[in-house]
């Protein structure tokens, strides 16, 4: 749904801006990750905010005890407080979501996405970290996933940028550029 992105990023901008001015832009993205885990993690919890049964004033009163407990920023605090208040806690993943994205790009860093046709061992994870860091001019969070149907090599994905240096990946840009050449 393109008009859920549209609401998400506007609420992660504001979220942005309110936590860089407290300079709490990193408590911020670990304060929404605890609460959307906190929030998995009881069904419970669930059930109030979905339920009609229970008021939107109960709802408040229960969301201050929780971030009150667990020390959440203020930034964030104001921010679920006031998606709680007009029933927007369904829209929390993805502010989660674009908040990081924009969090990372406005300090300079990012998020990478490598697949690997087989394990790779941690030394060489973090050699291909200054590697990708290079590549993409930015500090990297890189989270790794093993495919073996790249068959060999690896592909990156990050942000709006994909990277393929895999054996499969190459395979299917042989078998598009004969294809191309065949239609001639």
């Amino acid at each position: 749904m393109k008009n859920a992105r549209v609401i998400a990023q506007k609420y992660a901008a504001a979220l942005l801006e309110s936590a860089s001015s407290q300079k709490e832009i990193d408590a911020a993205v670990q304060d929404l990750k605890e609460l959307q885990e906190t929030i998995a993690d009881s069904e419970d919890l669930q059930y109030v905010l979905e339920s009609p049964l229970f008021s939107a004033d109960d709802k408040l009163e229960l969301f201050q005890a929780i971030l009150k407990k667990a020390k959440t920023s203020k930034p964030v605090t104001n921010l679920v407080l006031y998606m709680v208040q007009n029933d927007r806690m369904n829209m929390l993943s993805k502010i989660a979501v674009e908040y990081r994205r924009i969090a990372d790009e406005s300090l300079g860093r990012g998020i990478a996405y490598v697949s690997v046709a087989q394990e790779v061992k941690e030394a060489k994870k973090e050699e291909m970290k200054v590697k990708f860091e290079e590549l993409l001019g930015k500090k990297l969070e890189v989270e790794y996933s093993v495919d073996p149907a790249l068959i060999g090599g690896f592909s990156i994905e990050s942000g709006n940028q994909i990277l393929d240096y895999s054996v499969k990946g190459q395979m299917e840009s042989l078998q598009d550029l004969v294809q191309r050449i065949k239609v001639r």
